[in-house]
């Protein structure tokens, strides 16, 4: 009688939680009928849905583990999804707040040291980066049309170009700024690239070159306008040369313009007129 006692019990706890039918099932607290769109339907309000925890060890050792198989690795603490065949499983990790580049932004990310023959140097696993792990380039688009790409034969970039020869290829215009300068002693500074000295009837100007050794490879254009017909002198930052000469070089007055680049210590001019 006993026995019988408990297996109806059972049978009415299994009928208060579950609605079985032909296609699909429920799994509630309420009864409730199971959505007509899924073969599993499991609704609560105080408790989760709970996947098989597995080592990453373990979700290897899976005999032929279904396309769309999911699970729970213990390991990276990650949802993985066999994104291969059965034969030959794929574990692709789903994306989490925790391994994903944020549309806002992402903080405490772990960023590798720059390698002093760049591009040599293969990243850790525990190091944060966008771009690719196999021999595909990276490229970027808007509006599905690609304006950048980096090559991944040789790190070369690309842009408006799919095919760039040149560590930096622009197929195109480059924009840079112009800034206009009055008086004397100005400082030129990181957001200006083209600069223009008004000699404004002046009989010499002086102008401040940046800390060379800080910003190696930068170029910088000075023009002379105005009316003036004095030289403009341009200073090195304190024992920095000018041209590997002196701590200053003067443009004569017939000069037009000069071009100066950092090589890392000192400022080399490369273009005068």
């Amino acid at each position: 009688m006993k026995k019988y006692l408990l297996i109806t019990l059972l049978m009415g706890q299994m009928a208060f939680v579950t609605k079985i039918y032909s296609q699909n099932i429920a799994i509630n607290a309420l009864g409730s009928l199971p959505d007509t769109s899924a073969m599993l339907d499991v609704s609560s309000t105080n408790k989760g849905f709970l996947t098989p925890r597995v080592t990453t060890v373990q979700r290897n050792a899976i005999p032929l583990p279904a396309n769309g198989l999911l699970i729970y690795n213990t390991t990276a603490n990650l949802f993985n999804v066999n994104t291969g065949t059965a034969a030959s499983p794929i574990w692709t990790n789903l994306a989490t707040a925790g391994n994903n580049w944020a549309l806002t932004g992402n903080s405490g990310i772990s960023q590798p040291a720059v390698p002093n023959n760049y591009g040599s140097t293969t990243l850790g696993a525990t190091e944060n980066f966008l771009g690719t792990t196999d021999s595909r380039d990276l490229v970027l688009a808007t509006n599905n049309l690609e304006r950048a790409r980096i090559l991944n034969s040789n790190g070369y970039i690309g842009i408006a170009t799919s095919s760039p020869n040149s560590p930096l290829h622009i197929a195109g215009p480059i924009a840079t700024a112009i800034t206009a300068l009055l008086g004397n002693n100005n400082i030129i500074t990181d957001a200006q690239s083209t600069v223009l000295i008004d000699m404004n009837g002046n009989s010499g100007r002086n102008l401040y070159l940046p800390t060379a050794s800080n910003i190696a490879g930068r170029i910088y254009t000075i023009k002379r306008i105005g009316t003036g017909i004095g030289s403009l002198t341009l200073y090195g930052n304190g024992s920095q040369k000018i041209d590997a000469n002196n701590a200053y070089s003067t443009l004569s007055s017939q000069w037009k313009y000069v071009t100066v680049q950092s090589d890392g210590s000192n400022w080399i001019v490369i273009a005068n007129n």
